[in-house]
């Protein structure tokens, strides 16, 4: 045990039952909690506290004033906010004891979702990618990355060839496939490349739809995970805070970027070709989350006569039509809201499904005008088979994905800017660690250069004897500065001329130039992050 955890909980040590045998199973030991209302609250501090080595908690709900009063664990900030419970939760938790790893998962428990929750990491195997990186000394550090549509693992390693054998291992064996069916859709990068793949990966320039916002979030959720199991350290930290800087500024930089409202708004068009027109409509609204409430104020500029907004939480529900000028009322009203309705827009947090094709089915078997149904939600919200119903026309986030591509397509201006936001990112990151790993090299020069003008004042010591104070400070000086601009120029262009695999030819060459021991060349011994 590290003696500041001893520290830490001497006092839980000191109970007999627990000792410090008791208190190591406790730093290894997982706890999944469902529910974080009053009880679940205080049993998740009482944990983290205790030090439990990881906790998940799970929750669909947001905080509201209401929970203020027994919910020991939120504030009034959280309530304005709204932040899912499982959010903030977490972020308190975190605050209290940061060696306890906490995910806040917001999901309902249902029996589709319960293996994923109650197991691994809400579906993902990142964390066991993340042990088998732990255990194999080719990789010094990684950090998981995975979508819907991609699987990409991001590695500082001592050598190339070891390190890619090492990753390639670690895909096959990790999801049970033998090399040869990874070897059509394995792509690898490596240096520069492979910080530029990433740049374009987190500002939206490598997804399905350009620009879409969701990849940016989860580059950020991927370092928070690596972090949390201790698979981090300043190489990957510093390429993922890059990454995440890349992202932010293309969007605030360029009109690149698939934003929430560019969904909604796209789903509107396709509604108004459906429907012929959304002017005077009734639509239904399913969640009081961001997507909700840019669909209402969507749909109230397309001039839709009545918006209700439906929600678990009535509160919420009601707090977004007062904004927006809608009616709202429970969730469970959507079976005879659904008759009157020509639009539904659907965008609820829930893990499993909101809305069923036989509630649809039921709800249009005596109509004979249309019904558009558009799926915001990611987990989806409506039962795919609803696309069978004849009268329903179901368009889900995939099916907007056309249709962003082909609006995307003609912003050759905003791409070029994003692109070489990108190049102007990659160079910046380069530089700084070319920087980094020359930062002996260019020290002992400045040493040497100080060590120069040292000798040669000492040399003139006589001459320089008559001088005022102020004369011979002036003098130093003067020989410093020389010394500086001299030596200025060398440093930049080593910099600038140490690409991935010549630095140390150009380090060399200064090196032997100016009489410099070359071991300053050999590569800061590497290790892993600290546990």
């Amino acid at each position: 045990m590290q003696p500041e955890w001893h520290e830490r909980y001497s006092r839980q040590i000191l109970f007999a039952p627990i000792g410090e045998p008791g208190q190591q199973k406790l730093l290894a030991s997982s706890a999944v909690l469902i529910g974080c209302g009053a009880i679940g609250t205080t049993v998740a501090e009482l944990l983290v506290r205790a030090g439990l080595g990881r906790l998940r908690i799970v929750d669909r709900d947001f905080v509201e004033p209401s929970n203020l009063q027994r919910q020991t664990l939120f504030d009034e900030a959280d309530a304005r906010q709204s932040l899912p419970k499982a959010v903030a939760a977490e972020r308190k938790l975190r605050a209290i004891n940061s060696s306890v790893a906490v995910e806040g998962v917001v999901a309902d428990l249902t029996p589709g979702n319960a293996e994923e929750l109650l197991g691994g990491t809400a579906g993902r195997r990142t964390p066991t990618y993340l042990r088998r990186i732990a255990e194999d000394p080719a990789i010094l550090e990684g950090v998981v990355l995975s979508t819907c549509n991609r699987v990409e693992v991001y590695a500082a390693v001592p050598g190339y060839h070891a390190g890619f054998q090492a990753l390639k291992r670690l895909l096959c064996e990790t999801r049970g496939i033998e090399p040869d069916e990874l070897a059509p859709p394995l792509v690898s990068h490596y240096e520069d490349q492979a910080v530029r793949h990433l740049f374009e990966v987190a500002a939206g320039l490598d997804s399905m739809v350009l620009g879409e916002p969701q990849i940016h979030a989860q580059v950020r959720e991927a370092l928070r995970i690596a972090e949390a199991e201790g698979q981090v350290g300043r190489t990957l930290t510093g390429l993922f805070h890059a990454a995440a800087r890349t992202g932010r500024r293309v969007r605030a930089e360029t009109g690149v970027g698939a934003a929430p409202d560019a969904f909604v708004e796209a789903g509107a068009d396709l509604a108004a070709e459906t429907l012929g027109g959304l002017r005077g409509r009734t639509a239904l609204v399913l969640g009081a989350g961001q997507i909700s409430a840019l669909a209402v104020q969507q749909l109230h500029r397309r001039g839709v006569g009545t918006v209700r907004v439906l929600n678990r939480s009535l509160e919420r529900a009601r707090a977004l039509a007062e904004r927006t000028g809608a009616e709202h009322g429970e969730l469970e009203e959507l079976p005879a809201a659904l008759a009157e309705a020509d639009l539904v827009v659907s965008a609820t947090g829930a893990a499993g499904l909101v809305l069923h094709a036989e509630t649809l089915r039921a709800a249009t078997a005596d109509r004979s005008r249309p019904l558009f149904v558009l799926d915001l939600a990611v987990p989806r919200d409506v039962e795919p088979a609803a696309a069978e119903i004849p009268g329903v026309r179901l368009v889900d986030i995939e099916g907007l994905r056309g249709v962003l591509a082909e609006r995307a397509a003609g912003a050759a201006e905003d791409l070029s800017r994003a692109a070489a936001i990108v190049e102007e990112e990659v160079r910046r990151f380069a530089l700084r660690r070319r920087a980094e790993h020359l930062a002996p090299l260019i020290t002992a020069l400045r040493r040497r250069g100080e060590e120069v003008v040292a000798a040669e004042l000492q040399r003139f010591r006589s001459e320089l004897a008559s001088l005022e104070p102020e004369e011979r400070e002036a003098v130093e000086a003067l020989a410093r500065g020389i010394v500086a601009k001299l030596l200025h120029d060398p440093i930049v262009r080593l910099k600038e001329l140490s690409t991935p695999g010549s630095e140390r030819t150009h380090a060399r060459l200064l090196a032997q130039l100016f009489d410099l021991p070359e071991d300053l060349l050999e590569a800061a011994p590497e290790h892993r992050p600290e546990p």
